[in-house]
């Protein structure tokens, strides 16, 4: 072997058992300025509250904010697409809740393609749905609820739109029990459940944080949670599997995504500051006494979940008739 191939060879060996050492370079150094986090919803709410909540920390750790921008409309499409189209320099990320996945099923189209633009981060937490209606309502149990549905067969159940994880779960009650329900749809939840507190609306379906001051003030009953187990915010309330339904099973999460293209070791990173964060005890402790539970899991677990949501929503929805708009 003449030395010129020798020492290409060498080079090359060389260069391959340095990559790892570059990659964690990278790693250490990232990031070197804020990063900006795309909220597709409205200032306030769950999806902007925890980006919010996880930057605090990441900034006292990595001397780097978390910069919320909202972009709300088009039932967070919006959002999602400026989410897709941004530089893939790891400094944009996307919050994503169940609406990234129903959209998949209930839109003809979408400006952005999921598989091929985005690559999972991690989720941070999730929230069980709770079926609640008003206080003074006649009805104290679902059992009972589901008596007047068939007998006065005039009851309703009001979501935040089209499409929405609280309209498909109304819609596949109404299945469950083989009864009419008239769906109400509202331009957000507090303005639905001030017409429940008004019982000008039956019922509704939805996460549990809005609702915990009503929940403790007493004005809402809970009737059953969403969720695989009870919920330690509200221990009494029997889920839908207790209540005869084993298929009856929604959450809200939320997640954060980033340009497919981002570089993989900013990604790790990422994922790793997030999740220990989501175990420090009093993060863990203000997401309970909001009524969210910590999630945070690898990157490809992640992604695992986001395939069976969009395909428990695709069949969800079919089953339903809901057509795409």
């Amino acid at each position: 072997m003449n030395l010129t191939r020798r020492a290409v060879i060498s080079s090359a060996i060389f260069s391959a058992a340095g990559l790892p050492q570059m990659a964690r370079a990278l790693e250490d150094k990232y990031p070197t300025k804020p990063v900006r986090i795309i909220v597709p919803f409205a200032a306030g709410g769950e999806a902007d509250y925890l980006p919010r909540l996880v930057g605090q920390h990441f900034a006292e750790t990595n001397g780097q904010p978390f910069v919320i921008e909202n972009r709300t409309g088009g039932g967070s499409v919006i959002g999602i697409d400026a989410g897709a189209k941004a530089p893939a320099d790891g400094y944009t990320l996307t919050v994503v809740t169940n609406a990234f996945t129903v959209n998949q099923s209930l839109r003809a189209s979408l400006p952005y393609n999921m598989a091929a633009d985005f690559a999972p981060v991690t989720r941070i937490a999730t929230s069980p749905h709770v079926l609640v209606i008003s206080s003074s309502f006649k009805a104290s149990t679902l059992a009972e609820l589901k008596l007047l549905a068939k007998s006065e067969k005039n009851l309703s159940f009001a979501s935040v739109g089209v499409g929405s994880i609280a309209q498909l779960e109304g819609e596949k009650l109404k299945r469950e029990w083989g009864v009419d329900l008239v769906h109400i749809p509202y331009r957000g939840t507090a303005p639905a459940l001030t017409d429940i507190l008004a019982n000008n609306v039956t019922m509704m379906f939805a996460a549990l944080p809005p609702l915990m001051p009503l929940l403790q003030s007493g004005q809402l009953k809970p009737l059953v949670v969403t969720g695989r187990t009870r919920d330690s915010l509200i221990p009494n309330t029997p889920t839908m599997i207790e209540s005869g339904f084993p298929n009856f099973v929604f959450e809200s999460w939320y997640g954060l995504i980033a340009p497919r293209q981002t570089p993989s070791e900013y990604r790790s990173k990422l994922n790793s500051e997030i999740r220990r964060i989501l175990n420090i005890p009093s993060v863990i402790a203000k997401l309970r006494e909001q009524g969210f539970s910590p999630a945070g899991e690898p990157a490809e677990e992640f992604q695992l979940f986001i395939n069976d949501e969009v395909a428990k929503y695709q069949k969800l929805i079919a089953d339903i008739g809901i057509p795409k708009e």
